[in-house]
């Protein structure tokens, strides 16, 4: 499991942590190839199934 320690002294007080100056690249990345390993592992709907979700969605 990959770590990705915060160094709070350099951390705002005053604004969210969204907001703070610190290298996301590595924790995206993961998240992004977990996605991609999540997407091949899923089973696809049947026909049939994914016309009725997107005939939902529109109504």
């Amino acid at each position: 499991m990959a770590e990705y320690p915060l160094d709070w002294t350099v951390l705002p007080v005053d604004r969210p942590l969204y907001e703070a100056e610190v290298d996301l690249s590595g924790p995206v990345a993961d998240y992004d190839a977990h996605l991609s390993v999540m997407r091949d592992a899923a089973v696809r709907l049947p026909a049939v199934t994914n016309q009725t979700w997107k005939s939902r969605a529109g109504s």
